[in-house]
């Protein structure tokens, strides 16, 4: 299934991807690094990428800078994306896809 994801990003370019933090870039107790891997890969591929967190805007930009990832930083749903990768169980508002990250601990 994982490779389907990566797939479907593969085949559109300039795409609008979200990461959320909590429960997808960050697990209860440590990074999870295939969602790292996957960010930096698509940032590398030229797609947009965008960070953001139901704990707010700072502690969203501490996170990217703490952890030099080569995204921006927004208000959780305030921009239409086109893949959302996110821990919630529901389509997430703006998201034409949005794929749930299983939590990794």
């Amino acid at each position: 299934m994982k490779y389907l994801k990566i797939l479907i990003v593969n085949i559109i370019k300039n795409m609008k991807i979200a990461f959320d933090i909590d429960g997808t870039l960050q697990g209860q107790f440590r990074t999870v690094n295939w969602v790292h891997n996957t960010l930096i890969r698509y940032a590398e591929d030229g797609h947009d990428i965008i960070v953001w967190s139901g704990g707010g805007i700072d502690y969203a930009k501490r996170y990217v800078e703490t952890h030099k990832l080569p995204a921006r930083v927004i208000r959780k749903c305030t921009e239409d994306v086109d893949i959302a990768f996110d821990d919630a169980y529901d389509h997430i508002a703006g998201a034409t896809i949005t794929i749930q990250v299983p939590l990794a601990d």
